[in-house]
Formats: structure tokens, sequence, C-alpha cells
């Protein structure tokens, strides 16, 4: 009975979304959505490593640049083209890093919505006299009150 996968477009707001129809599968998205952190954050740090190796690996051709003498000039562009390639890579991986950030921040933001629909549906369940009160529309008759008259929910009066 899992969720289906947490999108962008899952911006919880007052509304519980469509395809949550009780605590369990709210406590589905909840998990889904907090293995989908775990996977960013994991992609995170990949990233972060591929950054490490590419300002590395761009650092030692720039010194290595550096050293050359003005007859190896065929070689300095070689190395240049090289160092402007790994520049784009280490932008690129930056660009991605921020994305994830991004996007990390959105589903905590999440969580944060769901455990708030998950307490309050808690309450719901506890509480279901109030819930009743706030959530069904229920079916009354003139003079009849409904919470006396367990009955008066049915469609006809027994009066």
């Amino acid at each position: 009975m899992g969720s289906p996968e947490v999108t962008d477009t899952d911006i919880p707001g007052d509304e519980v979304p469509r395809h949550i129809r009780s605590v369990d599968d709210l406590m589905c998205h909840v998990n889904d959505v907090w293995h989908s952190c775990s996977r960013l954050a994991n992609q995170n740090v990949e990233l972060r490593l591929e950054l490490a190796e590419v300002t590395w690996e761009r650092d030692r051709r720039k010194g290595k640049m550096a050293t050359l003498h003005t007859d190896e000039f065929p070689g300095k562009i070689v190395l240049w083209r090289k160092m402007m390639k790994l520049q784009a890579e280490l932008d690129e991986s930056r660009s991605r890093c921020g994305d994830l950030e991004r996007r990390k921040l959105f589903l905590e933001l999440n969580i944060d919505d769901l455990e708030r629909m998950v307490a309050k549906l808690q309450f719901d369940v506890r509480h279901p006299l109030k819930f009743l009160r706030q959530n069904v529309k229920l079916v009354c008759f003139p003079g009849s009150d409904i919470f006396s008259r367990p009955y008066s929910l049915l469609a006809r009066d027994s009066s």
C-alpha cells in the first residue's frame, strides 16, 4: 500500500493529497518523502566528491600550466583547453549541487507539512465526533438532533 513517487507538484496545503485516503496511506507517503530526501542526500554527497575531484584536477593542471616555458606554448594551449573543460564540469557540478539543495529543502518542507497532517488525522481518529461535525455533511430532517439520535443519519426518519 505504498503511495506514488513524490514530485514537486505534491505541495501539501490545507487539503490532504488525493491519493491519501487513510492514516496508513499518509504514513506511506511520509515514508516515501523521507526516502526521497535520503536519496537526494546521497546524490549530494556524490556530487560534492565529484566536485572536489574536478576542483583538484583543475588546480593541478593550472599549476602545471604555470610551470611551462614559452617554448612549450602548444602544450599550454592543450592544458588550457583541458582546464576550461574541467571548469565547465566544475560549474555544472556546482549547479547540480544547488539544484539538489533546493530539492532537499522542498522535501524537508513537504515532510513538515505531512507531519502536521498526520497529527491532525491522528487527532481526528481519537476524536471521531468532532471530526464528523467538521468534515461530514449529515442527512438530517427538520427537528432531528443528530448527536442524540444516531438513527438520524439514515435517509429516512423513523418517527
